[in-house]
Parts: C-alpha cells; structure tokens; sequence
C-alpha cells in the first residue's frame, strides 16, 4: 500500500499545499496521540485513501467510511472529559473534514 506522504505529494494543485501540510501535521498528531481511539482515526484515515488512491475503494466508498468514523468520533467525544472533549473535536474533526471536503477528490 502507499505510504500517505508519497500520495499527498502526488498532488500537484499548488492551491493545496496549505492544506495539505495542514492534514499532514494533524495525521501525524493524531498517530501520536495518547487516546487509543485517535490513533485508530488517524490510521483509518490515512489507510482509505490510501486505497482510495490504489484504486481498492472509489471516492463515494471513502467518503461513506470517513462520514461514518466522524459519526463515531462525535459519540466517543460525549463520552470525554471537557479537556479531552475539545482537543479530540479539533484534531479528529478537522482531519476527517480535511480528508473528506478537500482530499478524496484529489487523489
């Protein structure tokens, strides 16, 4: 499977870069991470479009999967305290928005 840096960089649209540098910071953030379950967002992430870019899932499927994992992220975040409550929404929403709104369609 390729590897999320050589896919990101594949994509060539300078209007990116800024957005791409961003995802790429949250990815690497949230692979970091000491909360078991943003560590497994910021893999799923990073492992479906991957696919996606191989050519294994379209872009509606990638879309459904990172839909779904915001969903999951939404009720696992009313399960946090208030502190880890904000610090989840920020990384994990922004980096599946990111993925979702902006990414899947370049790839």
């Amino acid at each position: 499977m390729k590897d999320i840096e050589t896919i990101l960089d594949s994509i060539k649209d300078k209007s990116l870069d800024e957005i791409k540098k961003e995802f790429k910071e949250l990815l690497e953030t949230g692979k970091k991470d000491s909360t078991d379950f943003v560590k497994e967002c910021a893999a799923n992430t990073a492992r479906w479009l991957a696919m996606k870019a191989e050519g294994q899932l379209t872009e509606e499927e990638v879309k459904s999967l990172l839909k779904s994992q915001k969903k999951i992220a939404q009720i696992f975040v009313n399960t946090q305290s208030i502190a880890a409550r904000a610090r989840i929404q920020k990384l994990v929403y922004r980096l599946l928005d990111i993925a979702i709104d902006v990414l899947i369609a370049s790839i």
